[in-house]
């Protein structure tokens, strides 16, 4: 059973004490490497995840094998949504994006919390709200703006679900994440780079200047962002 202490999870936090008390005997501290699947598209959830430090990407895919990130979750959220909804199916292709010392959660027994803690049972509805708001602007970014705004967006989105300056991934993972071809990847990181907003090596982006990606960015960051401010706010 995890102490307060070691819960990060905005959605855990904001419960009333009286309500988060029952869930952590269910709670089980784990560690989720990058890259680690948590579930296939239409795969049962048996877990749900709840991220300290990490961050999950919720991808979906074409039957010709494209694929692209349409959300993506931090301490902010929970990985399992279905798993409130009641179909208990995964829609996406859940993968861990960037490593976690996180906690998950049988399915059928947040299931179950959901249902008889009204505090949970509040902050899951607006958690779906909330995340209606990112898949919609997902399609929007994706449709209308460009790879280095589309780029920025995602940075400070990862920025602010995992709190740090430094994120780890490659190259060939970016690209899918925003749909693009390596190649745009690396110009619209260079670009990024020459402006002095990010530094970027293999594997690592640390970003220097997060008012300027904010300014480099697309509405839809504001839009994301102000979403799960609303979450958290009420």
């Amino acid at each position: 059973m995890p102490s307060d202490d070691a819960i990060a999870n905005r959605i855990l936090l904001n419960l009333t004490p009286a309500d988060r008390k029952p869930l952590r005997a269910a709670l089980e501290p784990i560690h989720l490497p990058f890259g680690q699947v948590l579930y296939n598209i239409g795969s049962a959830i048996d877990f749900v995840y709840f991220h300290n430090t990490g961050m999950s990407s919720l991808i979906s895919y074409t039957q010709e094998g494209g694929r692209i990130e349409v959300g993506m979750v931090g301490y902010e959220g929970v990985t399992g949504l279905q798993a409130f909804l009641g179909t208990g199916i995964s829609d996406h292709y859940a993968v861990m994006q960037l490593a976690d010392e996180g906690l998950r959660m049988p399915a059928d027994q947040f299931k179950q919390a959901c249902a008889a803690l009204p505090s949970l049972q509040t902050m899951m509805l607006r958690y779906t709200q909330t995340m209606m708001t990112q898949f919609t602007q997902s399609v929007v970014c994706t449709r209308f703006h460009s790879i280095e705004q589309r780029l920025c967006r995602w940075l400070l989105t990862s920025q602010d679900a995992v709190r740090s300056d430094e994120i780890r991934l490659t190259q060939e993972f970016l690209a899918a994440m925003l749909g693009v071809n390596r190649p745009g990847v690396t110009l619209a990181a260079r670009l990024l780079q020459n402006a002095g907003l990010i530094d970027y090596r293999r594997g690592l982006i640390l970003i220097l200047d997060r008012q300027g990606l904010e300014a480099a960015s697309c509405e839809c960051y504001a839009v994301i962002a102000g979403a799960f401010g609303w979450l958290f706010d009420a």
